[in-house]
């Protein structure tokens, strides 16, 4: 891989370009909107690895496609080592078995990047199976996938578990771990607080076991209509 200066700075802004549906947590779940059901969700996101520091935000709308079925489109910017890039993903996920306790679903994404200098040019895609287990109060999910990227001319597998533990009907304390091929994993820790019925807050700490290790916070909003 041609390892040019752009591209060198961009390897910072990857977990902020990530796609986020269970944010603030990077694990998908495996729940669809129902019928008729909505989503807004923002993240904002600083990652420091060393002596650089990147920041980014993206916003996003997903609907009800069809019945098990949903759709959505987000933007994202990020900023880092003076790379900018800008984002945009088509994202979207399917039930492929809905029992009481455990979910299973197909989930998948298109994205597009803006190189500096450059114009909006198509990158990747990727494809996961989703698994999410209800336990009582413990939620469990578990990610298993493979991507595409143009620009750095590789496929990569992924994982990801995580775990959702709810204290109270508004607050819930998330742990995850989560990794690709040819990478050592990242772990987080965070929560998540129902602020109201339709309002949704999360907070994550993550850290990767790279040299040098990348640290990141990440706020992240959510609104259901």
């Amino acid at each position: 891989m041609n390892t040019t200066p752009w591209l060198r700075g961009s390897l910072l802004l990857l977990p902020l370009l990530a796609a986020r549906a269970g944010a603030p947590m990077a694990t998908e779940d495996a729940g669809v909107l129902a019928a008729g059901e909505c989503e807004w969700e923002t993240v904002a996101e600083r990652v420091r690895a060393g002596a650089a520091t990147g920041r980014g935000a993206e916003t996003g709308v997903a609907c009800q496609l069809f019945k098990g079925s949903q759709a959505g489109l987000k933007a994202g910017r990020a900023s880092a080592d003076g790379t900018t890039l800008s984002s945009l993903a088509l994202t979207g996920k399917t039930a492929l078995s809905d029992a009481e306790d455990r979910s299973l679903s197909l989930a998948w994404s298109v994205d597009a990047h803006k190189l500096p200098g450059g114009s909006l040019r198509r990158d990747g895609s990727a494809l996961a199976l989703v698994v999410s287990q209800l336990l009582g109060a413990l939620s469990l999910h578990a990610n298993l996938g493979w991507s595409r990227s143009h620009l750095s001319d590789e496929t990569t597998g992924f994982w990801a578990f995580g775990a959702e533990w709810a204290l109270n009907d508004d607050f819930q304390l998330l742990a995850e771990q989560y990794g690709a091929q040819r990478s050592k994993p990242v772990w987080g820790l965070g929560a998540r607080w129902q602020a109201s019925p339709a309002w949704s807050l999360g907070l994550m700490h993550s850290r990767s076991r790279e040299q040098p290790a990348s640290r990141a916070w990440l706020l992240s909003a959510k609104l259901g209509f």
